[in-house]
Order: C-alpha cells, then structure tokens, then sequence
C-alpha cells in the first residue's frame, strides 16, 4: 500500500467503494465498510 504513504488515499478509496458491504452486515462482520470509515475519519492524519 505505497498509496498511503504518498497520501495517495484515492486508490484505495475506491477500491473500498467498489468492494464496499451490503448495508445488512453489522460493523464488525463488515471488514471493508469499517476500513472505508476509519480512513475517511482520519485522511487528514495519514500523511507519512
């Protein structure tokens, strides 16, 4: 995932956008959904 360290977050991004879960799974039986989140909460801190 060179993307990140880069802060090339849009690769990624929407990797997790066409891979997202349906709405039905809960949070912690959906891996990807719970990824796209935490990335999008903390886009401003990944940049190293």
């Amino acid at each position: 995932m060179s993307e990140i360290k880069g802060s090339n977050l849009e690769p990624i991004l929407g990797w997790l956008m066409e891979n997202l879960e349906p709405v039905e799974p809960k949070d912690e039986d959906a891996p990807i959904r719970a990824s796209l989140r935490y990335i999008e909460n903390r886009s401003g801190h990944i940049d190293y």
